[in-house]
């Protein structure tokens, strides 16, 4: 498609998303996660735009051949990267690149910003079928739980993470977080006797048929 009106088109987007840097003609991109960003040299309440244009610059002058069509973005919210910056050190942005492969590449390897190694990982929006590993329930991916101070096993419906799961049971040898032949289920969503991701769950049903 022939971008007659490149200018124009770019000054309206940017009036919606002021990271967008240049429009090309139609492109299939590729977003990661970048891990463990740190909030003190990248997050500036005031100026968030400033602080992620500062990571861009950071991330082009170590990898000059990544093309980065628009700024990244923090994975939180603002209110939950605000309350974050509080207690944490670090937290997660968005990458968007234009080349497939160059994000397969750094999801395997990572990025070296500033002196320091960030491991990465692709990113899948979440949508109403989305499921939590901290409280098991539909609709919210883990990274936005706001009950990480409450899990619930997806097994037996107690207060713990899934993979922390544990038969009391004496001599049994399974690891934590597996099924064993003693577990009493329980799901967190509906109280049935099922576990929160089991196909009986009416819970579970009516998030697959809302994603749909």
């Amino acid at each position: 498609m022939a971008l007659k009106y490149k200018k124009e088109l770019l000054q309206a987007a940017r009036r919606v998303d002021e990271s967008i840097a240049d429009i090309q003609a139609n492109e299939t991109w590729t977003r990661i996660k970048l891990h463990s960003v740190s909030l003190e040299r990248y997050y500036q309440p005031i100026k968030n735009k400033e602080g992620l244009e500062k990571l861009t610059e950071d991330i082009k002058n170590a990898y000059p051949t990544i093309d980065m069509p628009t700024n990244p973005k923090w994975l939180l919210s603002t209110e939950k990267l605000e309350e974050r910056s509080h207690t944490m050190a670090h937290s997660s942005v968005i990458i968007t690149l234009r080349n497939k492969k160059e994000a397969e590449w750094i999801c395997g390897r990572g990025l070296w910003i500033y002196g320091k190694h960030h491991s990465a990982d692709k990113f899948v929006s979440a949508g109403p079928d989305a499921f939590c590993e901290t409280c098991s329930s539909w609709g919210h991916a883990t990274h936005r739980c706001e009950r990480a101070t409450k899990p619930a096993c997806r097994l037996c419906g107690e207060e713990h993470l899934s993979k922390e799961h544990r038969c009391l049971a004496e001599g049994c040898g399974v690891s934590a977080g597996k099924v064993c032949k003693h577990l009493k289920r329980k799901c967190c969503n509906c109280s049935g006797n099922h576990t929160a991701k089991s196909d009986e769950c009416p819970r579970k049903r009516a998030a697959i048929k809302a994603g749909r």
